[in-house]
């Protein structure tokens, strides 16, 4: 992304930045979101707070623009899957409770990822009868080790576990929708999954320093701690 933004700026292309202005403490992102912000020409910024962090980062005022998150807008204008629809669709029943699992790597971590993930998928022997829709993690570095715990879990739980490297965007909200909480660390549970009224635990320090609405529960990394969030949600 840095790049292609850097290729813009030297042939003199206008750019305009989405989401903005943000901070994700746990994240190599953070550098990067605001070097961006400083070669952007329009800024579209999700909330009044992250518009005047833009601003006082030296942008002028009137290049940065209050929208919301435009990835909300999708809510509006998708049908989403009823739940037996979702379910015909996976191949997957789902039960009750459901949770949605979707973890990512803290790149800025300077312990072994496998850890912090391994605490979490300890915390779910503490609902045995729920059932689990987890995606794989996003392409950032030390990804794999997530991915093999994934695959080794649903091993272990057949049945109970339906595991994907992506649901794509209409089954993912459809199912969202129809479970009782989303876990992990994406910054997905902090914009989609409250504006479908779903609960979330966000667990670790990923996207520590974002805006939150209270439906997010937020956790450490430990198993007892990530089992009092789940119940709270």
């Amino acid at each position: 992304m840095l790049a292609a933004a850097t290729a813009a700026t030297l042939c003199q292309l206008p750019i305009a930045h989405i989401h903005g202005g943000e901070t994700t403490e746990g994240l190599i992102d953070e550098a990067v979101r605001h070097s961006i912000t400083k070669m952007a020409h329009v800024h579209f910024a999700t909330t009044r707070s992250y518009q005047q962090r833009i601003i006082q980062l030296g942008e002028h005022p009137d290049s940065v623009l209050h929208v919301g998150a435009p990835g909300l807008e999708l809510l509006h204008k998708v049908d989403l899957l009823s739940r037996s629809a979702l379910e015909e669709s996976l191949g997957f029943k789902l039960g009750s409770p459901t949770f949605v699992v979707t973890y990512h790597p803290v790149t800025l971590e300077a312990r072994p990822e496998g850890e912090a993930f391994g605490q979490m998928l300890a915390a779910f022997k503490a609902f045995p009868t729920a059932k689990y829709i987890i995606t794989y993690p996003n392409s950032d570095a030390r990804g794999r080790v997530i991915i093999d715990g994934i695959r080794a879990f649903e091993q272990k739980h057949a049945g109970h576990v339906f595991v994907t490297p992506s649901l794509g965007q209409l089954r993912y909200l459809s199912a969202v929708k129809h479970c009782d909480a989303v876990i992990g660390n994406s910054s997905s549970g902090l914009i989609e999954v409250p504006s479908l009224g779903v609960p979330t635990v966000n667990i670790g320090r990923r996207q520590l320093g974002r805006i939150a609405p209270e439906s997010v529960v937020h956790c450490g990394e430990s198993t007892v701690d990530i089992v009092a969030a789940m119940q709270k949600a």
